[in-house]
């Protein structure tokens, strides 16, 4: 077996760079606060074979953002939050020519709505929330690309007596969707825990219908 004999070495590396905010405003029960944050990072190295010499560099991103509002006395919640990472590859050559490129991104948004109102009768209230979360990410390397949809929408109530569940309900939506060379969609529909309808195909659609 011919042994392959190469060396490596790193050329830069930056310590990540950290951006942190927050805000808030409340008076009394009411009110907002939200943080947002940032970091960045970069690195680079090289390796010489008998392939030849080549330089990898990698630059990535990480950008949060997260918002809690509260209204009516404290009774509506309201949660709003998105991650965005973004990742580049890039490989060059002895002459500096770039040979090879990945990018690649990914999103996280959520939303959630929570909302609680009196009862007709004493020591009731109904509570009602919303749901809706995504996984977003995408992957291009020059030649091709390749994205996932995986989005999960859900809603419900519940009446109360004190800390009893009387009654409620609640009903799940979610859709996963991967796209590239080949394409593949599946929907799901469930009320109150059961399953009502499971679907899939191979025929995407844009990622957001």
């Amino acid at each position: 077996m011919e042994r392959v004999r190469f060396q490596a070495g790193a050329i830069k590396f930056e310590n990540p760079s950290s951006c942190l905010e927050r805000e808030s405003n409340f008076r009394k029960l009411d009110g907002d606060f939200e943080i947002q944050a940032k970091r960045e990072n970069e690195f680079s190295g090289w390796v010489y074979s008998s392939a030849g010499n080549f330089t990898t560099s990698v630059f990535t991103k990480l950008k949060f953002e997260n918002k809690v509002k509260l209204n009516k006395n404290g009774t509506e919640k309201e949660v709003e939050q998105n991650v965005k990472e973004t990742k580049r590859v890039e490989i060059k050559d002895y002459n500096g020519d770039v040979v090879s490129t990945l990018r690649v991104e990914r999103k996280y948004p959520l939303r959630i709505k929570s909302s609680s109102l009196p009862g007709a009768t004493r020591n009731t209230s109904l509570v009602t929330t919303k749901l809706e979360q995504e996984v977003k990410e995408v992957e291009e390397d020059g030649n091709s690309k390749i994205s996932l949809v995986n989005r999960l929408r859900s809603s419900g109530w519940m009446f109360a007596l004190g800390e009893d569940v009387l009654s409620g309900a609640a009903t799940t939506s979610q859709k996963y969707q991967l796209q590239g060379s080949v394409c593949y969609t599946r929907r799901l529909l469930a009320n109150n825990g059961v399953i009502q309808t499971d679907t899939e195909g191979f025929l995407c659609q844009t990622a957001t219908s």
